[in-house]
């Protein structure tokens, strides 16, 4: 039989073996002390708030006219369908677009944003053909810009940088247009893209403005040092019907502030 003394010395021993394996498998900050800083947290954060999409747009035409040669040239891109836009090749399976984008949206708890749009194909030489700046210097950034989410009302949304056109109900994406090929006031009527600042603003749920102020239409590297000015009118009466109006207007040609171009578009969308 055990004595008394050695039961308590057993006794003493397991409560101190308990106590060590307690306090060497609970983490420190489980004891009223902070974690370890992760070096990597803000990395992480970082993109765990940053969209990535793209988008492949390949496709196949046959022109009934059976041209034999191209009908005109645009920055080195071969036109077979003149009336077409983009979808220029004939009788051929093409590439039309390859597009990347990383896009950072600003909001109330991280202020700051920022969209990257990376673009490679005929498609982007084609929308950069008339760029002052060159077209290879450009065309494989569809959109770059920093945005800034000002706190004032619901939010003044500000970016500045290069974005893609206000005007028009069509756009560059394929995949975002009601068809395939473009209308032709998409191809002839409105601008591809510009440089300059955007200033947006709800001001209710119905309600929303947006102001630009660009060095012109399709132009990164200004060919004037005119300015075109840009407003942007929406209304949303109901959510099956949208309005919008858009103005643009600013001296566009080369080398001349005093004549000025003008452009009206108005969308009314019902869903």
């Amino acid at each position: 039989m055990l004595s008394k003394s050695l039961v308590s010395k057993y006794v003493c021993l397991s409560f101190a073996i308990a106590g060590l394996v307690a306090l060497l498998g609970t983490p420190a900050f489980a004891q009223g002390q902070q974690p370890p800083p992760n070096p990597d947290a803000g990395f992480l954060n970082f993109f765990r708030k940053t969209e990535l999409s793209g988008l492949a747009d390949l496709y196949y035409t046959y022109n009934l006219n059976e041209p034999a040669k191209p009908c005109s040239t645009v920055a080195g891109v071969a036109v077979f369908n003149c009336l077409s836009n983009f979808n220029f090749a004939h009788n051929s399976f093409s590439l039309n677009l390859a597009e990347l984008a990383l896009e950072k949206k600003p909001a109330s708890d991280s202020r700051g944003g920022f969209r990257v749009d990376l673009d490679y194909g005929p498609t982007t030489t084609w929308v950069h053909g008339l760029e002052p700046g060159g077209t290879t210097t450009y065309q494989n950034i569809q959109q770059a810009y920093v945005s800034y989410l000002a706190p004032a009302g619901k939010g003044l949304q500000l970016d500045f940088g290069k974005f893609v056109t206000w005007n028009g109900q069509e756009v560059i994406e394929t995949k975002d247009n009601w068809n395939y090929s473009r209308g032709l006031l998409f191809a002839w009527a409105i601008p591809y893209y510009h440089t300059g600042v955007r200033a947006a603003y709800a001001v209710n749920d119905k309600v929303s403005v947006t102001g630009f102020l660009v060095n012109g239409w399709n132009n990164v590297s200004d060919n004037n040092t005119g300015k075109t000015v840009g407003a942007q009118l929406v209304i949303k009466p109901t959510p099956a019907v949208m309005l919008l109006t858009n103005y643009t207007g600013g001296p566009e040609q080369n080398n001349d502030n005093s004549d000025w171009r003008h452009l009206s578009d108005s969308i009314v969308t019902y869903t």
